[in-house]
């Protein structure tokens, strides 16, 4: 069975892409462009008794950010609808001390730089989906 993702960016380009890069491997890959369409995706797939096993988002998005879609999950699954979430994120920022504080409040486990990573995401994101935790 096939590992379900979301991935959420608001640039269209990369969506694209990622959405060429990821083709041939085996994921279950819902892309959204918006916080909004992500959470509506999310609280969808919990709906269907079919949650996603892991979401990569951009951090800084318009409206609804990926750190306040974080605490949205975080938040349903101290409710039981889900098991932990793995949640990384792709972003073209740098790390700083206040991301690193809210990476860790919403328990998120990697992070990769834009567009330092794009070209090796697809592997990057088998890895952490396959490694421990």
């Amino acid at each position: 069975m096939h590992q379900k993702l979301l991935i959420l960016d608001d640039d269209e380009e990369i969506v694209a892409l990622l959405a060429q890069a990821f083709r041939s491997l085996p994921f279950d890959i819902v892309f959204v462009t918006s916080g909004v369409e992500a959470v509506i995706a999310i609280f969808e797939a919990y709906s269907e008794e079919k949650p996603f096993d892991a979401l990569v988002m951009d951090c800084a998005l318009p409206r609804l950010d990926g750190f306040t879609i974080a605490k949205i999950v975080r938040l349903a699954e101290t409710t039981g609808v889900s098991k932990r979430t793995k949640i990384g994120y792709f972003t073209a920022f740098p790390k700083t001390v206040e991301q690193s504080t809210l990476l860790e409040e919403v328990g998120a486990q990697a992070y990769w730089r834009k567009p330092e990573d794009t070209g090796n995401l697809p592997t990057l994101i088998s890895l952490w989906l396959n490694g421990p935790g």
